[in-house]
């Protein structure tokens, strides 16, 4: 349970009020909406405020802090790709406890730096974090949880007013903090006809979409994608279903329990696999952190010129230059040319598993560091000075295109899944049930009454009973009936150029169709993304955005009421 769980009444509207509290809306409160209620009582335990402050927290998921990403009864099978040394909710040590110190307390058989956790449990450690965080925010401030859905916002002349899932109307909002996060998960439920291209429109949560019940044992599945959601798709649908893992010496293999479809045919359009997470501490590297701050450096150069950067010609070419001097100190040569030529790899499926193999090998310190290592490592060590220099339109309006290509193909070099769910994949391929026929395939009607699966050349069509959409949502997809949806249709939100997410100023405020900064309402997380890279991660020092919301709401705490926020 939460610290508050009740809706706590508020001052009457009232703009000659002369108590009247500044009144905060949190709507979603995943991660990024716990960050940023962190720095609000970072800034709160500093020095009083003016005004008293009322914060309602909009969340409808059982365990606030962790939201639905992280829900911790999410099956344990569903890890995460985030080493657990990286994870740590806090700035300062004595806010409270890194991940790996909260497993050494409360499940230390999984308190290792290089563990790959499952994400329920960092979901009872975001949850955990949540509970701390209001407790200090209640010495300040009232706090309450609302679990409700909001549906609706709706600017009015003393600030919002929000409209929720049961149709209740809170009126008078100062500022209204959105951070509904993977919003397109909820975009519709699992159809159950054929007048959509997809029986199973997404993957989460999957004990519900990826139930028996929706896809029957014995069926024959396609499956849209292969990254890592459809990893995690392919897991529900056979550990998920009873089935085991076992591990021989070096090979992994898979116990089938009689539940699991017949046969899983994942495609997607390029058909390459994401590579494994390497395990620093299993390979064998030569120092590098110098070689590292030598090229974050020239990034944070570039950003410091305060202009717009051409992301082929000025940027791209420090990436690989690292990535050629890492492998060459290495023992290897050829980073840029190999990413190159990946651009343009179709892989069968002979090539696929040989891929994912060598990947699993490198990570492990079986092989050596090899082109992919380098240019992956060179991407995740680069990757801060590259969301500082890209950030809030860094990039000249030509560069999108070619950043999008890179930026795509680095998600499966850079950010793969643990090398355990690899191994896992393999022994499914191994056994049949994961079949990579159709690997750059597609799904299409298929006789009068059923759809099948084929390939653009080569194996003819194989009919199937389930289609299942296992590729993330747009970052600007969201509910038709939740607040984002509401916004861009009165015209408060404008798409970036980028393709992904919404427009934002460096504070977060939406910027409009008209071209005018949104004032009251600051939206944070994957819906920023083309404004600001790279939000879908547990690091709460890699974005600023937080700490500039919990600035304005304390700058706005000691303003008199009615000053332009």
């Amino acid at each position: 349970m939460t610290v508050l769980d009740r809706v706590v009444p508020h001052a009457a509207c009232n703009p000659h009020y002369p108590a009247a509290p500044l009144r905060i809306a949190v709507v979603g409160c995943g991660p990024k909406g716990l960050f940023c209620l962190e720095r609000l009582a970072y800034e709160l335990d500093k020095r009083n405020t003016g005004r008293s402050m009322h914060i309602s927290v909009f969340e409808p998921a059982e365990y606030p802090g962790a939201g639905l990403v992280y829900n911790p009864r999410q099956p344990h099978y569903l890890r995460m790709n985030f080493a657990a040394k990286h994870i740590n909710m806090w700035r300062s040590e004595d806010d409270g406890p890194t991940l790996l110190q909260w497993l050494q307390r409360h499940h230390p058989k999984l308190a290792s730096a290089e563990q790959f956790v499952p994400r329920a449990i960092v979901g009872e450690y975001l949850h955990a974090c949540y509970q701390t965080v209001i407790a200090r925010l209640s010495q300040h401030a009232t706090v309450a949880l609302l679990k409700q859905s909001v549906t609706g916002l709706i600017e009015v002349k003393s600030g919002w007013d929000i409209i929720t899932k049961g149709g209740r109307r809170v009126e008078c909002i100062d500022e209204v903090l959105l951070a509904v996060g993977h919003e397109g998960w909820r975009a519709g439920g699992a159809a159950s006809n054929r007048d959509t291209p997809f029986d199973i429109p997404h993957v989460y949560p999957t004990l519900q979409q990826l139930s028996p019940t929706a896809a029957l044992a014995g069926s024959r599945v396609a499956l849209r994608g292969i990254g890592l959601t459809a990893i995690d798709a392919i897991l529900a649908l056979t550990e998920g279903r009873g089935g085991t893992f076992r591990q021989d010496s070096k090979v992994w293999r898979y116990q089938p329990s009689m539940g699991e479809p017949a046969v899983i045919y994942p495609y997607s359009r390029s058909g390459r696999p994401m590579l494994a997470k390497p395990i620093s501490q299993k390979m064998s590297v030569p120092p590098l952190a110098n070689l590292w701050r030598q090229y974050a450096s020239q990034l944070v150069k570039l950003a410091e010129e305060n202009r717009p950067i051409h992301f082929a010609e000025e940027i791209w070419p420090v990436v690989v230059l690292a990535a050629e001097d890492a492998l060459q100190a290495s023992g290897g040569i050829g980073a840029g040319r190999w990413f190159e030529s990946r651009l343009h790899n179709r892989p069968t499926a002979k090539e696929f598993r040989e891929q994912l193999v060598s990947s699993v090998e490198v990570a492990t310190g079986v092989r050596s560091p090899d082109a992919a290592w380098a240019v992956g490592e060179a991407w995740r060590r680069l990757y801060p000075s590259l969301v500082k220099i890209i950030s809030h339109d860094g990039l000249d309006a030509e560069s999108w295109p070619r950043f999008r290509i890179v930026a795509s193909e680095m998600e499966r070099v850079a950010f793969g899944p643990p090398v355990e769910n690899c191994c896992k994949l393999l022994s499914l391929i191994d056994c049949g049930l994961v079949d990579l026929a159709y690997l750059q395939g597609h799904v299409g009607p298929h006789g009068a009454n059923s759809i099948a699966i084929g390939a653009n050349h080569g194996d003819a069509p194989k009919s199937i009973d389930h289609h299942v959409n296992a590729v993330l949502p747009n970052p600007a997809a969201s509910h038709p009936c939740g607040p984002l949806s509401s916004l861009a249709k009165a015209g408060a939100l404008t798409p970036h150029a980028s393709g992904c997410g919404y427009r934002v100023d460096r504070s977060g405020r939406p910027i409009t169709t008209a071209g005018t900064t949104l004032h009251g309402l600051t939206l944070v997380g994957r819906p920023t993304e083309g404004s600001v890279l790279g939000n879908d991660t547990l690091n709460p020092r890699l974005h600023d955005q937080s700490s500039r919301w919990a600035r304005c709401i304390f700058q706005k705490s000691r303003q008199p009421e009615g000053s332009a926020s």
